[in-house]
């Protein structure tokens, strides 16, 4: 669509996420509840339903909070 291959170059991307920190990540969290508080009124939600199970799926290597 834009004419390039890359939307930025390795450098650019080591050099943002060097600077991400807990308060970036904190401020997209924020976002993110903005975001859906606004969708939440919108549709003018009345209930939040959790669907709690015992399914297990396997995971292999390292993933995080894989249990």
């Amino acid at each position: 669509i834009i004419g390039t291959p890359a939307l930025a170059s390795q450098p650019s991307l080591s050099r943002f996420f060097k600077r991400f920190d807990q308060t970036s990540i904190q401020q997209l969290e924020q976002a993110n509840q903005d975001l859906l508080d606004k969708v939440h009124k919108f549709r003018d939600s009345k209930a939040l339903i959790f669907d709690l199970d015992s399914t297990h799926s396997d995971t292999y290597g390292h993933q995080e909070s894989a249990a």
